[in-house]
């Protein structure tokens, strides 16, 4: 299921506010065996609950994305 699931995609949006460490872990896991881009956002709605850059990417998966563009 997941070889097609991920046919056409770019990467995952693993650095999300809204998943827990164990998700973080899979998605990480399904990006690295897929050759995916680890992306991330705070999916910021308002500045309580998800302030603006709660959640982002690292400098080796920045450096990764901006290299596919």
């Amino acid at each position: 299921f997941l070889d097609e699931a991920v046919l056409g995609l770019d990467g995952l949006e693993v650095q999300y506010p809204g998943h827990i460490p164990a998700h973080r872990a899979l998605l990480t896991q399904w990006a690295q065996r897929y050759g995916l881009l680890i992306t991330g956002g705070s999916d910021c709605h308002d500045r309580v609950e998800r302030p603006l850059g709660v959640a982002g990417i690292s400098a080796d998966e920045c450096a990764a994305l901006l290299a596919r563009l």
